[in-house]
């Protein structure tokens, strides 16, 4: 299955973390990549967009949560806590620097 969402941008400090922690936990695939360090973008063919941001952004400032669509939740979650995210409520999970994941 793959998990799908219309369209979100994050602005990230870390894109090489977050480049594999989605490619890795939510098996997305890249569709198209711009720009050179410290302004790359990537764009997932799910529709997450990365934005590398120069300085770390304030948690929440840009956005209030991803909803993905997933079938396998608990498999999911694992995967994420090996990134050492957590469970925060029944179908969320937290990043580590606080982005929040809905499991719809």
């Amino acid at each position: 299955m793959k998990y799908t969402l219309h369209h979100i941008a994050l602005s990230v400090d870390r894109l090489d973390w977050y480049l594999d922690f989605f490619t890795t936990v939510f098996e997305m695939t890249v569709r198209k990549t711009a720009g050179d360090a410290p302004e790359r973008k990537i764009w997932f063919h799910e529709g997450v967009q990365l934005n590398e941001a120069v300085e770390k952004p304030a948690a929440g400032t840009l956005y209030d949560h991803l909803a993905i669509s997933a079938e396998e939740k608990e498999t999911l979650v694992a995967r994420a806590e090996e990134f050492g995210c957590r469970r925060i409520k029944e179908n969320w999970i937290s990043l580590p620097d606080g982005v929040m994941i809905e499991l719809i």
